[in-house]
């Protein structure tokens, strides 16, 4: 059987594309009696085209023998990290997707005749303060109107957020992985949310490997850029080891007080013993305790000493779930896309094949899920995972 020759440069980058290795593409590509050849870089026709197809490599770019310069889709990087990681591969796969599906949900929102929300850039940070971006937030969510009591946890309170920013426009996509691929993970060390400011499909991505509690707060960051009109990659947190600024610091400082309002949060806490306050109030605005510690060194209550023994305690310990299809698509490719997408599809206006693609999935799912909506499936089926 004659082989083809494909550099080992070209193999590692097809290989990085997936998130796997050279051994693990050999592992899925090749019988084991073909492994080392395929090692060589000696693939058969068949294996190659399979590469090409599963990679999304032109096939001809894989007779290079280094890997081309692709051009990148560019949004500005408001990472303010010392020492940032680069952005991998995996994140240009995700943005790529995500502009992918923006482009379709543009074109159903023109057939619709429906148009953006109005609140995208609706304020400069040079001429307001965050206190009066917090409150418009505030207004438009109607988040004063959630009774704290009655939400269980940060995953129920990042759901309720998130239906509500998207029940007024904006996709909300929140994934630990890229396109569902679990071989392509987003670590956080490289970036913690992002937010496109498109007037008409506004976005906001938080990243999935965070945890529940940091969701939230990446959640109101990124929404505070929509609200700016600014779009970029972030990874700001509550967190003090990080002195960001400008528009990085601005959307923190919204974010802060849309999650613990400052006059709420101080009458709240001088009613409080001081060994107490900190979950306690943690409990209350179900945030982060490091987002309470924040507040509380702000405002003086705490001294920088406790305020790093909560920080020391932060660090993410979330599993990441695989988990149930039908649970996690609606998350990773926002609810409102989804439900737009299945729609379409069950009506003929979009061929299954592409709704599956849209969705990251594949046709069958696509009808499961539709059916299990329609018949008012379980809830867990369309719960955060």
């Amino acid at each position: 059987m004659s082989s083809l020759s494909i550099s080992r440069p070209v193999l590692e980058w097809a290989a990085d594309r997936l998130g796997t290795t050279v051994d693990g593409l050999a592992k899925d590509l090749a019988a084991p009696s073909r492994a080392q050849r395929f090692l060589k870089g000696e693939l058969t026709t068949t294996q190659a085209v399979a590469l090409a197809k599963k990679t999304g490599i032109p096939f001809g770019f894989l007779f290079l023998s280094e890997p081309p310069e692709l051009q990148r889709r560019e949004i500005p990087d408001l990472r303010q990290t010392p020492n940032a990681e680069p952005l991998g591969t995996a994140f240009f796969e995700l943005l790529d997707d995500i502009d992918a599906k923006v482009a379709w949900f543009r074109q159903r929102l023109k057939v619709d005749e429906i148009s953006g929300p109005e609140f995208v850039g609706r304020f400069s940070e040079k001429v307001v303060t965050p206190i009066a971006v917090a409150q418009d937030i505030d207004r438009t969510l109607k988040l004063h109107e959630i009774d704290r009591e009655k939400v269980t946890d940060h995953g129920a309170l990042f759901g309720l957020i998130s239906r509500r920013l998207e029940d007024l426009g904006v996709l909300v996509f929140r994934s630990g992985v890229a396109k569902g691929n679990p071989h392509k993970p987003l670590p956080v060390t490289e970036f913690r949310g992002f937010a496109i400011a498109d007037a008409e499909v506004p976005v906001v991505f938080v990243n999935g490997r965070d945890s529940p509690a940091a969701w939230i707060f990446t959640l109101l960051h990124e929404a505070a850029h929509i609200w700016l009109g600014v779009s970029g990659v972030s990874d700001s947190s509550a967190s003090t080891i990080q002195k960001p600024k400008g528009t990085e610091a601005f959307c923190n400082q919204v974010a802060a007080e849309v999650l613990t309002p400052e006059k709420e949060f101080k009458r709240y806490w001088v009613n409080l013993d001081a060994a107490e306050a900190i979950p306690a109030l943690a409990r209350h605005f179900k945030v982060s305790r490091l987002v309470v510690a924040r507040r509380a060194l702000d405002f003086g209550f705490i001294s920088q000493a406790r305020y790093d023994e909560v920080a020391s305690a932060s660090v993410p310990t979330k599993k990441q779930s695989g988990g149930n299809p039908y649970a996690t698509i609606p998350i990773r490719s926002s609810r409102r896309f989804t439900s737009a997408v299945l729609n379409s599809a069950v009506a003929g206006e979009t061929l299954l094949k592409e709704a599956a693609r849209l969705l990251n999935s594949s046709p069958d799912t696509v009808m499961e899920l539709y059916r299990r909506r329609a018949s008012g499936g379980p809830e867990e089926d369309f719960a955060d995972a």
